[in-house]
């Protein structure tokens, strides 16, 4: 595998990539080798060297509206509850 190969930022989020080392699922118990992922929780891009596409699947654009829906919701949630706070 060559260095160059490895992302440095994610192609969706521009985020920064980390390196997951092969290891053990605390879950399921089950062995995984290592990949790569976005550091960025919300964005679900996922690198596996051994059969690293040229250009990555682009994920489901109706899930990424959703999870965008979900995060705005929480983030109104609780702007909503400091305003109730404040005005007591």
């Amino acid at each position: 595998m060559k260095e160059e190969t490895i992302p440095t930022n994610c192609p969706y989020c521009q985020a920064r990539i980390k390196r997951i080392p092969a290891g053990v699922s605390k879950r399921t118990g089950k062995p995984y080798q290592e990949f790569y992922a976005c550091e960025n929780r919300e964005c679900k891009f996922v690198w596996h060297p051994k059969d690293a596409p040229q250009k990555p699947e682009q994920p489901n654009p109706m899930m990424l509206i959703l999870d965008e829906v979900r995060a705005t919701n929480k983030r109104l949630d609780k702007m909503a509850d400091y305003l109730l706070e404040k005005l007591k």
